[in-house]
This record gives structure tokens, sequence and C-alpha cells, in this order.
């Protein structure tokens, strides 16, 4: 889902920001709404 396990890691240690590709990618996979992934 995403380009390497390093791009992941640094999503997880907050020194990159989710994009909307790296939130619809998961989504899709899991079959649920990408607004999931936002807090309300």
């Amino acid at each position: 889902m995403f380009e390497s396990k390093s791009t992941l890691d640094d999503i997880l240690d907050g020194q990159q920001d989710l994009t909307t590709i790296y939130i619809q990618k998961p989504a899709n996979f899991l079959n649920i709404y990408p607004d999931l992934f936002f807090p309300s």
C-alpha cells in the first residue's frame, strides 16, 4: 500500500503527513470509507 516500509515508519513517527493517496489505498483494501481515518 505504501511505497516502502520507511514511508510508513515516517507517517507513524509524524515525520510525514498523510496524503489522500495514503488514505485511499488502505481504505479501498479494507473496504471502508476514507473518512474513518479522520478525527470527527
